[in-house]
């Protein structure tokens, strides 16, 4: 008998769109290659191996079953199905109806069987057409075996799948791609000087990081079970966290671990699920495994003290089980013994990427610029007297960025012990990361009290200051500068959600639980203080923060905490996924339109609101590329710029508002570290009482003026 439930119609709506990022084709397959037992304390009926595969165009299903069994007789098998979560199908199956001599009658003895089988249209035609389409179909079949009598003999459960996913390479490098151009047009308009556009473009490209990280980290925790449409888009984001597999490093990463004394798994190997294989009476070798990323639904008619609990299935002499960061590993086809060495590599092999570009371009920018004073990037481009500063900046930009995964992978490689080499590197990067922000935090901290002691504005060090600014800036700069402090909770923030991430592992429930609570904080602290530097980076900020609590949240639910009927923790996998998928497509949108807007627009300072602190009037004017670049060599740009104004220049130079020069006015000099002033770079006149002066003050105020108290570099 066939019941359809009428609220799976509402799925139908949702796999139109999905079909957009799986893509369409002919195929109507379902494939299953799980089979477990699931009666408590019964090994009768024991799985090896299965591999299904149904083909619904022409009713054909070929298999290849193994099994080893204890009973006898003739059988029967009672299949329910269930689809996220509600049941579609029931049916009675005689055994000796299928025409297998194996079966019918069925004795003790190890089973195997490798056949095709065509069956009726009637059995094809219950099977609803969303089952073809759905990406990352969670449907679960459950078999009870009894005899002639109804004696209930053993359980049999499967999963099975359409073969469709939202878990796409398009996906991973649109994601990644987007990502990094954010990141990278930050750090080019830093480079040229453009301080409100860099500083807004830097604390959008890192928000939109850290949400796509989030995802990753919610997913890492070690719930009962993962929708598998979630799963599949946490494996869309994998890269942000370094899980990136590429073949010939597995293989690398594998000897490595065995050659410094560890044991490398080998599942992705092993080629086959569902069956282990015991060598010997004290070690069990796991030739397969079953990931808990279905949904396997409570069944209220189902005698929980006779069968294992769908939902709470663990590993044992015959199953193994992956949770957690396991999960995600072998779901991003990565080894569980290989998953640190993994994110450790690529976060070497990215910071040598970025140590080379930077020296390039120190290079280069010298080679360029050396003897041509009127090239375009002796003009538009400007740097810092000394790039030391900016090149230890640049370093802790970068660890602050990898933060969250070297603390997670680090701390996690404590419980799991691939070998005494792996520990000895996870040591030192969790040394470096913890170490590295905690100075730069408490640098900040520190410039930022003094700063306010002295000169009654925490802003006049830390932006005042070129050294400070250029080394500890990356923490700061998207934070109102009243509020600097906040960058303290913002680490505190992430170090305390690795702790029970990587060290909870064990205990998904208390992992869902104290991460929910520890973002709930977090967003209240953020709506609080609303500590960025305007208000459309707040409102991006919190939005951000809302939807990982949001996200928190459900995996409460996936850790079975509420003990509430399965399929409310399946719709809200799917609400998982639709939430943050349209989340990450807008955030992505954002972040090429604030890119584009920077670096085609002329002055894209102009097309951000002006900020609310009072940065601007200590930051200085950077110095030329040319280091040998003197005061004397103002008068050769003095000339250029008196020839590109009009005969009528000197009148217009005195009809200039003096508005634009108010807050230089309000602050004439700008803070070095051991808090004396020292007057602006470009002071400005008011009057034409400046004749009266030196004719060297007269020269700079004239400098100033042209200029309006902007670089000569930045001219056109």
């Amino acid at each position: 008998m066939f019941h359809l439930v009428s609220n799976l119609n509402v799925l139908s709506l949702v796999s139109v769109l999905l079909l957009l990022l799986t893509g369409a084709d002919a195929e109507k397959r379902l494939y299953s290659n799980s089979l477990v037992n699931c009666m408590k304390n019964n090994s009768d009926i024991i799985p090896n191996y299965f591999n299904v595969t149904f083909d619904a165009l022409d009713r054909s299903i070929t298999y290849d079953v193994s099994l080893a069994a204890k009973i006898q007789g003739k059988l029967k098998a009672h299949a329910t199905v269930y689809a996220f979560g509600f049941d579609i199908i029931h049916e009675s199956i005689d055994l000796c109806s299928l025409n297998l001599k194996q079966f019918c009658p069925i004795t003790p003895s190890q089973m195997e069987v490798e056949s095709v089988e065509y069956i009726s249209k009637n059995y094809v035609d219950m099977i609803p057409d969303i089952a073809f389409t759905f990406p990352n179909l969670d449907a679960v079949a459950r078999l009870i075996i009894t005899n002639e009598n109804n004696e209930i003999l053993g359980c049999l459960q499967a999963s099975f799948n359409n073969g469709k996913s939202v878990s796409h390479e398009g996906a991973k490098w649109a994601t990644a791609v987007v990502a990094g151009l954010g990141l990278l047009v930050s750090a080019v308009l830093s480079m040229f000087g453009n301080s409100a556009s860099a500083s807004r473009m830097s604390a959008a490209a890192i928000s939109l990081f850290t949400y796509f990280q989030s995802v990753v980290i919610i997913t890492m925790i070690s719930v009962d079970e993962v929708p598998p449409i979630a799963n599949a888009w946490a494996e869309n984001l994998a890269w942000s966290m370094g899980l990136i597999r590429i073949t010939f490093m597995q293989d690398i990463f594998r000897w490595y671990v065995q050659a410094t004394g560890g044991t490398p798994t080998q599942y992705l190997t092993a080629g086959v699920k569902s069956i282990l294989t015991q060598r010997s009476a004290q070690k069990i070798f796991h030739s397969s495994f079953l990931r808990s990323n279905s949904l396997m639904p409570r069944d209220p008619n189902t005698n929980t003290e006779l069968y294992i609990p769908m939902d709470h299935v663990e590993s044992n002499n015959y199953l193994l089980v992956l949770r957690g960061i396991n999960r995600l590993g072998y779901d991003s086809n990565i080894e569980p013994s290989s998953i640190v060495c993994t994110g450790f590599t690529f976060f070497v092999l990215c910071l040598y990427v970025l140590v080379g570009v930077f020296f390039t371009y120190r290079y280069l920018s010298k080679a360029l610029t050396k003897g041509k004073r009127d090239s375009w990037i002796s003009r538009k481009l400007e740097r810092r007297t000394s790039w030391q500063p900016t090149f230890k900046g640049i370093l802790a930009r970068y660890i602050y960025i990898g933060y969250p995964q070297l603390l997670i992978l680090s701390l996690w490689e404590f419980t799991k012990v691939d070998s005494g080499s792996v520990v000895t590197i996870a040591v030192f990067f969790l040394i470096l990361s913890v170490g590295a922000m905690a100075i730069c935090c408490f640098q900040v901290l520190r410039y930022g009290s003094r700063s306010i002691k002295e000169h009654g504005n925490p802003a006049a060090i830390l932006y005042g200051n070129p050294e400070v600014l250029s080394r500890y800036g990356f923490l700061y700069t998207m934070l109102n500068a009243r509020k600097y402090w906040f960058c303290a909770v913002s680490l505190s923030y992430v170090f305390v959600k690795a702790l029970f991430v990587s060290l909870s592992q064990s205990s998904g429930r208390t992992q869902a639980m104290a991460l929910w609570i520890i973002d709930m904080f977090y967003l209240g602290l953020m709506c609080h203080f609303l500590p960025y530097l305007d208000k459309f980076t707040n409102v991006l900020t919190v939005f951000i923060q809302l939807i990982t609590t949001i996200n928190s949240f459900f995996f409460t639910f996936f850790s079975g905490i509420y003990n509430q009927p399965f399929r409310v923790a399946s719709v809200m996998g799917l609400i998982f996924f639709i939430m943050n998928a349209a989340v990450s497509l807008l955030l992505l949108i954002v972040i090429l339109i604030l890119a584009l807007f920077s670096v085609f627009s002329k002055n894209p300072d102009a097309r951000f609101a002006q900020t609310k602190d009072d940065r601007t009037s200590f930051q200085r004017k950077h110095r030329s590329l040319d280091e040998d670049f003197t005061d004397s060599n103002e008068l050769f740009e003095l000339g250029r710029v008196a020839k590109e104004h009009d005969d009528n220049w000197a009148t217009n130079m005195y009809n200039l508002r003096d508005g634009d020069m108010l807050s230089s006015s309000e602050h004439p000099g700008s803070p070095d570290l051991d808090g004396e002033n020292k007057g602006s770079d470009a002071q400005m006149v008011t009057n034409e009482t400046g004749s009266d002066d030196s004719n060297k003050k007269g020269l700079t105020n004239l400098v100033g003026k042209l200029t309006r108290g902007k670089s000569l570099l930045g001219l056109k």
